[in-house]
């Protein structure tokens, strides 16, 4: 059943056998091909890149130049704009915003000091630094006298400073006595170390000298000094500091006992004219006592009947002129206007009219 063709019922058998030798050969030698000396092939190498994409055309190359530019602008701007920032002006801008908390917890400090502790502490934000501008300002012995030694250093630190000043005043207002009268001694005890406990026990012990006699010490005073009569306030307040001149002792403790009477009844009454109500007017503190008293009916009471019938306005200063200085053309005027509210409600009025058409409380002291 063979042929020169091979297999007539398979005619492909022969062409398969060849297919399968070849196939052999190829798995045996590598598959060289004709010609091949049996050695092995070279290993196949990677395929080359592709070639670069062509330059763009000139419309496109400037349009991608343009934006490169652009982001190199826009990269030294941010670079210049770091440059700008100075991390000490954030600093001071950040202490600017916190000037507020830092006045709040230095406003035992007088006004003028505080700001130039604030103006330093914004600069540097150094405390000790700002504290030392302070020291040196030419304020600072205005406010704290006899707080620096000869050789610089200091008593005591400005809160202590103040803590003895108060105390001080409050040793003395207990007795009646104006602080401010006492400057002078607040800065001997400064000066002399002596501390509050110390002076408490000094001033205890003179004014217990003085109440223990207090007439005949009135009295020797008087005819040693030529004046008739002293207040006991301005008795224990020589004793205290004999180096303070009597009048001027009698008349400032005098104001302050007008300027606390007012107080007291709800007016506020400065140095100055609480001095003038003392010294021209004659005003003593029990008088001041009733005139403020009277005054805290009739100043509203008279500033409701000024508002209404007009004639301008009316307040304490008016109510004191009519009553302390005698000036008639107020006191005219305060009749005025009560004779009009009378008129328009037909009925007594609040303010007691005596006999000879008098208002109560403004009788010539």
């Amino acid at each position: 059943m063979s042929g020169t063709w091979g297999d007539p019922i398979n005619p492909y058998a022969e062409a398969s056998a060849q297919d399968y030798s070849e196939q052999q050969a190829q798995a045996v030698f590598g598959g060289l091909g004709p010609g091949a000396t049996g050695q092995a092939a070279p290993a196949p190498t990677e395929p080359p890149p592709p070639p670069p994409p062509p330059p763009p055309s000139g419309g496109d190359q400037s349009a991608a130049l343009a934006i490169l530019m652009g982001q190199v602008a826009e990269l030294r701007g941010q670079v210049e704009e770091s440059r700008r920032v100075d991390p000490f002006e954030v600093a001071r801008q950040e202490r600017r915003a916190n000037q507020a908390s830092m006045r709040a917890a230095i406003s035992w400090l007088p006004s003028p000091l505080i700001d130039t502790y604030i103006d330093e502490w914004v600069k540097t934000g150094d405390s000790e630094l700002s504290w030392a501008v302070v020291r040196q300002s030419g304020q600072y012995d205005q406010y704290f006298p006899q707080n620096r030694r000869a050789d610089g250093t200091l008593r005591m630190s400005e809160q202590d400073y103040m803590s003895h000043k108060d105390a001080f005043s409050r040793e003395l207002r207990q007795f009646g006595l104006n602080p401010e009268v006492f400057e002078e001694r607040h800065q001997d005890l400064v000066a002399g170390d002596v501390s509050v406990q110390e002076f408490r026990q000094r001033i205890s012990a003179k004014v217990t000298g003085v109440l223990q006699n207090l007439d005949e010490v009135r009295s020797r005073f008087g005819e040693f000094y030529g004046i008739g009569e002293m207040s006991d306030e301005a008795l224990i307040g020589a004793a205290i500091d004999p180096n303070i001149g009597t009048e001027l002792l009698q008349g400032r403790i005098t104001a302050a006992q007008i300027s606390g009477e007012a107080l007291r009844a709800g007016f506020e009454r400065g140095r100055e004219r609480s001095e003038m109500l003392g010294q021209a007017g004659g005003l003593t503190q029990m008088e001041a006592r009733e005139l403020y008293s009277e005054a805290g009916e009739a100043v509203p009471m008279f500033g409701r009947f000024a508002q209404r019938f007009g004639g301008g306005p009316f307040g304490i200063e008016e109510y004191e002129e009519a009553a302390v200085f005698g000036d008639s053309e107020l006191q005219r005027r305060m009749r005025r206007l009560h004779a009009s509210e009378m008129a328009l409600f037909r009925q007594g009025g609040t303010v007691a009219v005596g006999q000879q058409g008098e208002f109560a409380g403004l009788r010539r002291r």
